[in-house]
């Protein structure tokens, strides 16, 4: 099967389409930069489906939540390599996915970091193990939205830069961090306290949206005393 050449936007979201994503798309999707099957009954393994190259500027939206799909992300799954992305939208929540999810899903060096929109990862509902990775790129600065859910899998541990160090900008708007139901031990990462202290000292303004919840762990350690001046939104522990 190939995919029709010149599309940049696919939906069909909810329509009850079986069958599974072939791998073949990515050599004639040449243009893709939206791709939404979400909701329907697929099965099979999830390919990589961008194509290599795109214009600078673009934004990339994948959703293939609430379906069959199983196996592992691959490495190269949006798979551009030569383009200055302004947005990401990674949504594989309510799959049966497993394994370790690569480090370098989001291929931070082709984000075009100093004028970011969003960075959306949800990875809820499957069946992830080991450790649950920084993705974010290092220097988001000036994203508006960065939101990582991976609620209800089997992670068992947290990676202590969990945000990657992420300089967090006056731009941020929403911020939203969510492992809960994983089967995590181990302290409450440093990055959650370098950003607390960060928006204790005033060297940047609170989200409008900030929710991090971590219940339903085997965490440990102890929480830091700056969180108490932080206005969340919400926060689970």
């Amino acid at each position: 099967a190939t995919f029709p050449t010149g599309v940049n936007i696919f939906q069909i979201s909810k329509c009850g389409v079986t069958g599974t994503i072939p791998s073949s798309y990515k050599s004639s999707a040449n243009n893709l930069q939206y791709f939404d099957v979400s909701g329907n009954s697929l099965t099979g393994s999830l390919p990589p489906i961008f194509p290599n190259s795109l214009p600078t500027g673009s934004s990339l939206h994948l959703n293939i939540s609430d379906n069959q799909i199983q196996g592992s992300i691959p490495p190269d799954l949006l798979g551009v390599q030569t383009a200055m992305i302004l947005g990401v939208t990674v949504d594989l929540s309510h799959n049966g996915l497993g394994g370790m999810v690569p480090a370098n899903l989001l291929n931070a060096s082709i984000l075009n970091t100093t004028a970011l929109g969003s960075i959306v990862v949800a990875l809820d509902g499957n069946q992830f193990v080991g450790t649950m990775p920084p993705l974010f790129p290092s220097m988001a600065s000036a994203a508006s939205t960065l939101l990582y859910t991976a609620s209800h899998n089997t992670f068992e541990a947290l990676d202590p830069t969990i945000l990657n160090g992420a300089k967090i900008g006056e731009s941020l708007r929403t911020l939203i961090i969510d492992f809960s139901y994983n089967d995590m031990t181990g302290s409450v990462p440093a990055d959650f306290l370098f950003l607390t202290r960060n928006a204790a000292e005033g060297s940047w303004s609170s989200p409008t949206i900030w929710d991090i919840d971590s219940s339903h762990n085997v965490l440990s350690g102890s929480i830091d005393a700056t969180l108490a001046s932080i206005n969340f939104t919400s926060a689970s522990t």
